[in-house]
């Protein structure tokens, strides 16, 4: 049995304070400064808890490995260190919080299989392996980018992100603020139009628990959080706490702000040029017809950009009709008239060097065609490729 603490190890522990974080307990004590966080570690724990369970059977566990970015003192792996995982790991980038994590366990007689690793989120590849769990609890709010921060996690998670963080409500995403933003990139088509909003801040690095040099830090919001996992490599993202779920069970009224856990699972990262050629594709083999009943997805997309050089644009239509009755040279002609005409519409210029090409290929004029290709890439180097392997 260790005796009680003595007035020496109680300066000590004192000096490792705050305890914001965590509510560590032995030799008979609970050390703890809480707070208006009360209760908020032990709400994290069994959310993580959770969705290590929904993930993992028991008979995986001894195989897995986990690391938590951010760590703090490392009390949140401290408590999910009864699971038998093959490394738990905890980087952290200040010093202090690091000494902290060490000596109040060693003050309380704690032992501990945890390492704590004094890192910030740029160095994580120098750990040299990836992890199959990651944890990134109350860290993105105290960064200047979270897409960097996601990106770097990513390089580092085998099988599943557990995310916690402040964010913005959703009630600012006004309609005239989507307005404003124009969610009009072709990623979007066929997809839902989502569109966040983050603010800024100073933060210090006054508290332990802030960022770690001066900074204009961003709190997020959820949709913002969705589109940095989506386009940082993550993919099956699952708010697991909500905004409203977690005041009710942490925050009640002693905080004014709102926050949100999420799970996501690693995937291969999306190609950014993969929803634009896939645009191409579908504009290419759509004819806009004037036959009886609704118009289809891909002809409306068509008929609602003729507004943007209607002449254009109508005659690379027009084109399209003639190649699909194989009236080649009039066809040739028509497209012809977009190319050379000066300060023609751009997009309609590309597309009509990929018809010319089709035109001439399928005449037999194989020099023409190979310059219309290659004056079609220059035009614009992500048009997809296949559609010339694909002949005609």
């Amino acid at each position: 049995m260790m005796l009680p603490l003595t007035a020496g190890e109680i300066e000590e522990i004192n000096a490792c304070g705050p305890f914001h974080h965590s509510v560590w307990q032995g030799r008979g004590v609970s050390i703890t400064q809480e707070e208006a966080l009360a209760g908020r570690g032990r709400f994290l724990v069994e959310r993580i808890r959770d969705s290590i369970w929904r993930h993992f059977r028991p008979e995986q566990i001894p195989s897995l490995s986990i690391l938590d970015v951010g760590c703090y003192d490392g009390w949140i792996l401290e408590q999910l260190s009864d699971l038998p995982f093959a490394r738990i790991v905890g980087v952290e980038p200040r010093a202090k919080n690091i000494w902290k994590g060490r000596r109040i366990r060693e003050l309380l007689g704690i032992n501990s299989r945890v390492e704590l690793i004094q890192a910030s989120i740029d160095s994580l590849d120098q750990l040299g392996a990836e992890f199959d769990i990651v944890l990134c609890v109350g860290v993105l709010h105290h960064l200047e980018s979270q897409a960097h921060a996601l990106r770097k996690i990513r390089s580092m998670c085998r099988r599943l992100l557990f995310l916690e963080t402040i964010c913005l409500s959703s009630r600012h995403i006004t309609g005239e603020f989507r307005e404003e933003l124009e969610l009009k990139d072709v990623i979007y088509f066929g997809q839902d139009r989502i569109g966040g909003i983050s603010g800024q801040k100073l933060e210090s690095p006054y508290y332990d628990g802030s960022a770690t040099e001066l900074s204009v830090v961003n709190i997020p919001s959820c949709e913002s959080l969705q589109l940095y996992l989506e386009a940082s490599g993550f993919s099956q993202a699952c708010v697991v706490a909500d905004p409203e779920s977690y005041r009710a069970a942490v925050w009640r009224d002693r905080r004014p702000f709102h926050a949100v856990c999420l799970e996501a699972v690693p995937c291969e990262l999306r190609n950014g040029l993969a929803a634009g050629q896939n645009y191409e594709r579908r504009l290419a083999s759509t004819l806009v017809t004037s036959d009886a009943g609704p118009a289809g997805e891909w002809q409306r997309e068509i008929m609602a950009n003729l507004r943007f050089n209607l002449r254009d644009k109508t005659r690379l239509e027009q084109a399209k009709h003639l190649l699909h009755q194989e009236r080649f040279a009039e066809g040739i002609e028509l497209l012809r008239q977009i190319t050379t005409t000066l300060n023609a519409d751009w997009r309609s210029v590309y597309r009509a060097f990929y018809f010319l090409w089709k035109c001439c290929h399928c005449v037999g004029r194989d020099a023409e065609a190979a310059r219309y290709r290659d004056l079609c890439l220059a035009s614009n180097p992500a048009f997809p490729q296949d559609l010339f392997e694909q002949g005609t």
